[in-house]
């Protein structure tokens, strides 16, 4: 959003003039919306460009033919002389289903690479902020200081 940017914008203005206005949309607060307006206008371009509404394996090829369909043969299913499973519908049945299909959603999710692409942004997130809300604690306490000897 810029937070650096206005931070570097507002470093030297005073408690009153940080309460009384907003910074110019000129200098830092500038270039850093043009860099990320054109970063973002630049993945949405590629986003669309490279998205396919279709399945693997299902689009003609780039150069030549699409290759010829396996040949399907008939296939007669033998009398069957064993009598067929019944299917269960009890509680265990049932438990036993949700648990593979649980089993199966999570890792599908978990082992994604968009999730595993938002984690890795969320953790970088989670760390620079961290690091950046230390700093800006200890500038906070020193420029807290210097404004109580300055009262005093």
């Amino acid at each position: 959003i810029g937070l650096t940017a206005l931070r570097r914008t507002v470093r030297y203005w005073s408690a009153e003039d940080r309460n009384a206005g907003l910074p110019a949309f000129t200098g830092y607060l500038l270039a850093n919306r043009a860099l990320w307006t054109s970063v973002s206008f630049a993945l949405l371009a590629a986003a669309f460009a490279l998205f396919r509404t279709q399945r693997a394996g299902t689009r003609r090829r780039w150069f030549g033919r699409m290759a010829a369909p396996e040949p399907q043969t008939a296939t007669t299913r033998p009398a069957a002389s064993v009598p067929l499973a019944m299917p269960d519908f009890g509680l265990r049945a049932r438990a036993a289903q949700f648990r593979q299909l649980l089993a199966f959603d999570l890792r599908g999710v978990f082992l994604s690479v968009p999730f595993l692409v938002m984690l890795l942004f969320g953790l970088l997130n989670f760390i620079l902020l961290a690091s950046d809300h230390h700093h800006a604690v200890l500038l906070g306490r020193a420029g807290l200081e210097g404004a109580q000897c300055r009262h005093a």
